[in-house]
């Protein structure tokens, strides 16, 4: 097996019993914050197909923007990464369940994403070349070396889910002739993602990076009561 270096990260003192309850999973809370955000955004995307429909584009385009952002928020910049964790539900099997249905939805490699928590890498050409069993680079030859057979094919298999999957799907739609439904199933992802990606980011820009510290190259942001929802 390849050597796999660890950071010496800093750990703040914190006692174990409160760090215990700090970091408690509950299936019941999961669920009472996925539930209602999986809802929100299949109702947002109702409203907005129905608006193109029967509105002007210049009131349907601004609802179907709300709409990609709130979905957008299902994905690696916060559901998945929580997921990807193991820290959201209690029971793993449900943890798994839900990280690969909205990691579908969102186009996430969350095997690539847990690995290595690092997500620039999501482009179709990156997964379309994953699922032919492709690692290239020295990043991903690092975190899926040669020898780690069993990661390369998770990596592979989910990557093939994704390209098959969503192309079986834009198929289907495209022989309905009911082109308007690939902007809510297979593209809302690509479409705009910019408050979550503020939202991420904020934590990390202008601090220091190739450091061991997490107070030195993270930082905590208040959000509104609706972005805590989404985030």
């Amino acid at each position: 097996m390849s050597e796999q270096k660890v950071l010496p990260w800093y750990q703040s003192p914190i006692e174990k019993q409160l760090f215990k309850e700090l970091t408690k999973r509950s299936d019941l809370k999961a669920l009472a914050q996925l539930v209602p955000h999986l809802l929100l955004t299949i109702a947002l995307g109702t409203i907005s197909y129905r608006a193109f429909h029967t509105l002007p584009l210049y009131l349907s385009i601004p609802i179907y923007y709300v709409f990609t952002n709130v979905y957008n928020f299902l994905g690696l910049s916060s559901g998945i990464h929580e997921m990807s964790h193991g820290t959201v539900f209690k029971t793993k099997a449900l943890n798994l369940f839900f990280m690969n249905v909205v990691s579908f939805l969102t186009w996430s490699d969350y095997v690539f994403y847990r690995t290595s928590h690092y997500f620039t890498h999501r482009t179709f050409i990156s997964y379309l070349r994953r699922a032919f069993g492709i690692i290239r680079g020295e990043w991903e030859e690092m975190i899926f070396p040669e020898d780690s057979v069993d990661k390369r094919k998770e990596l592979i298999r989910w990557n093939r889910i994704l390209v098959i999957g969503h192309l079986l799907i834009a198929s289907l739609i495209v022989l309905s002739g009911n082109y308007l439904l690939l902007l809510f199933i297979t593209y809302p992802i690509a479409s705009s993602s910019i408050l979550s990606y503020l939202v991420t980011k904020t934590q990390h820009t202008g601090l220091q990076a190739d450091i061991a510290d997490s107070r030195k190259c993270c930082r905590s942001v208040k959000l509104n009561p609706l972005y805590e929802f989404l985030y």
